[in-house]
């Protein structure tokens, strides 16, 4: 996660723009997207919960 400042377009793609994280210690994955000042997250899920739960949150977004 100390990667994610300095290096944001390191991680997966799941949809454009938007990014996942999965955080390594616990079952969660942080998802966002990088705007051109800042990074902005969107979502934070359980990574065994429905895919379709944080699909749908992004296309809100």
């Amino acid at each position: 996660m100390e990667k994610l400042g300095p290096f944001p377009e390191a991680f997966h793609m799941i949809a454009d723009p938007y990014r996942r994280v999965r955080l390594s210690k616990f079952p969660y994955a942080l998802f966002f997207r990088v705007d051109p000042a800042e990074i902005v997250i969107v979502g934070f899920f359980h990574q065994h919960s429905d895919p379709a739960k944080w699909r749908e949150l992004l296309e809100v977004r």
